[in-house]
C-alpha cells in the first residue's frame, strides 16, 4: 500500500494551503478502468486539495476549457457561495504518487477564479477506499492507497 506525504513541513502553510497532491487531467478516450495501465493523457502537473469537505472530485473550469476537455452536462451544486449551475466534464485524474486513476464526471468550479491555488479538488468519494492522516500541530498530512 502506498503512502505519500502531501502535508507541509510548516503548520502554517499546511494551514494555509491544506493538503495538496500534484495531478495529470485529461480525457482518454481510449481508457478504460479494467485496464493496468493509465490513461494517456498529458503530463503537466496539477495541485489538487484533498478536500474533506466536498464530497464529489471537481476541476478548475477554465483548466478544463484550456484542456479541450468535453462537457457532457450542466448541474446545479452548492458550496460555500450558494448554488451555481456548472458545466460537467468527462476526464480522468492521474495521482502519479499513488499509480491512482480517478475517471468519470466532473463538476467545473471557479477555483482560478477565486484566486484559489489548487485547479481541482479531490473529495469524499476519492477517501472513502484511502486513508488520510492530518497532523495540524507538526503539519504532517499522509495518504494512503487502500
Amino acid at each position: 500500500m502506498p503512502t505519500v506525504d502531501i502535508g507541509n513541513s510548516d503548520p502554517e502553510m499546511l494551514t494555509v494551503l491544506g493538503p495538496t497532491i500534484d495531478i495529470q487531467i485529461g480525457f482518454d478516450p481510449t481508457y478504460r478502468s479494467s485496464q493496468e495501465s493509465t490513461p494517456k493523457i498529458p503530463n503537466d502537473l496539477y495541485p489538487a486539495l484533498v478536500d474533506t469537505g466536498a464530497m464529489e472530485s471537481c476541476i478548475d473550469s477554465s483548466l478544463a476549457s484550456e484542456l479541450n476537455l468535453l462537457v457532457v452536462d450542466r448541474q446545479t451544486i452548492a458550496g460555500v457561495g450558494g448554488s451555481q449551475n456548472v458545466n460537467v466534464y468527462a476526464a480522468q485524474l492521474y495521482i502519479p504518487s499513488l499509480n491512482y486513476v480517478i475517471y468519470g464526471n466532473f463538476c467545473g468550479v471557479h477555483l482560478a477564479e477565486g484566486l484559489q491555488p489548487h485547479l481541482a479538488l479531490i473529495g469524499r468519494t476519492f477517501l472513502r477506499n484511502h486513508t488520510l492522516f492530518y497532523d495540524g500541530r507538526t503539519g504532517v498530512v499522509q495518504l494512503g492507497d487502500g
